[in-house]
């Protein structure tokens, strides 16, 4: 103010310093005499009768265990054996199903299909490359292209993302979808791929004259599982710790460890020709759909029992796909010459 102000701004400054500092030397002179600002300081002093006391009193007290006598009374067989309890074991011959109902969605060629988390369904169409989205009720949500790869087999990754298979020599590999925004990007393979299962964080995929492959959706990299020369059209599904894969060359179902490691094949033409998807219940029977036979076969968890479960009499025309949805214990099957979905009741 002294260098710029002049005289009448010097004097309404200095007038302006004054009441502020007024008021803050008074709020100070305040508190200094409520002594909020004096430091405490706490002393303790022992009395004296402290001694007397200690002396004086030989123990705070006793302890005494009381017991209550048990009031359960244990019945014993007069012949002392021990009585075994008589478990019912699920068999695949007390399987039966029902149908909800069936479903002409306008796919031309459905190869894979999977029910998603929050209930919609998802269809892969091979011929025209595309993924499509359904409510529950069947209400087309979305149509997401992948070209130039192919739409061969569908899973899940979570609610809003799906991965489909591309066997097309010119662009082979693994699409990862974002069905919100309908991104989609290509992890590029070595090998045609067919059959996918997303389990704990990685994609298994039957590539072809590969065997069973695991890969990473972050990274891309991909690790073979068990080699095989895999012929084309294999379907995959993985629970409880187990892969289960249908192969269309020797017509047989295989069963393995999460290491590779073989834990049962079952083999018979006359019951399982050209054999395509493949699924499993919640109590680890396996559902594999029989394109040339027309009919859905269901194997026991070991994979010595079989029995045809659905067929053409029931609406099946040449099944390709097929789901387990094990929240609702339904399995939903993708029929390529009727081009429609059947939706069937399973109870065990």
């Amino acid at each position: 103010m002294d260098r710029y102000a002049t005289d009448l701004q010097t004097y309404f400054g200095l007038q302006k310093i004054s009441l502020e500092a007024a008021t803050t030397e008074s709020y100070l002179q305040s508190i200094i005499g409520d002594h909020i600002l004096d430091a405490p300081t706490i002393l303790f002093n022992i009395d004296d009768k402290i001694d007397n006391l200690s002396s004086s009193i030989q123990s705070f007290g006793s302890l005494e265990v009381q017991k209550t006598h048990c009031k359960l009374s244990l019945v014993t067989h007069k012949t002392k054996q021990a009585q075994l309890v008589e478990t019912k074991i699920r068999s695949i011959a007390d399987i039966k199903s029902s149908l909800v109902e069936t479903v002409k969605p306008e796919v031309k060629d459905i190869r894979g299909i999977v029910v998603l988390p929050n209930g919609n369904i998802a269809l892969s169409d091979y011929s025209t490359k595309n993924v499509l989205v359904f409510s529950t009720d069947w209400q087309i949500l979305s149509k997401i292209s992948v070209k130039p790869a192919n739409a061969f087999d569908i899973t899940y990754i979570d609610y809003k993302t799906v991965a489909t298979t591309s066997n097309n020599e010119e662009s082979i590999g693994v699409s990862i979808i974002d069905i919100d925004t309908e991104k989609v990007t290509l992890i590029p393979t070595k090998y045609e791929c067919y059959g996918i299962k997303h389990h704990n964080g990685s994609l298994f995929i039957c590539a072809e004259g590969d065997g069973i492959c695991k890969l990473n959706p972050q990274d891309g990299r991909s690790t073979a599982i068990w080699k095989y020369d895999l012929p084309p059209f294999s379907y995959i599904e993985v629970f409880n710790d187990k892969i289960y894969c249908t192969y269309d060359g020797p017509k047989s179902i295989v069963c393995c460890d999460m290491t590779g490691v073989a834990m049962w094949t079952f083999k018979d033409e006359k019951i399982l020709k050209l054999p395509r998807g493949i699924a499993v219940d919640n109590y680890g029977n396996v559902y594999v759909a029989c394109f040339t036979l027309q009919k859905i076969v269901v194997l026991s968890p070991d994979g010595q029992q079989n029995r045809q479960l659905l067929s053409s009499v029931n609406g099946l025309c040449r099944p390709y796909g097929i789901h387990f949805d094990r929240k609702n214990n339904r399995v939903l099957i993708g029929n390529e010459s009727k081009k429609h979905v059947c939706v069937f009741e399973v109870i065990n």
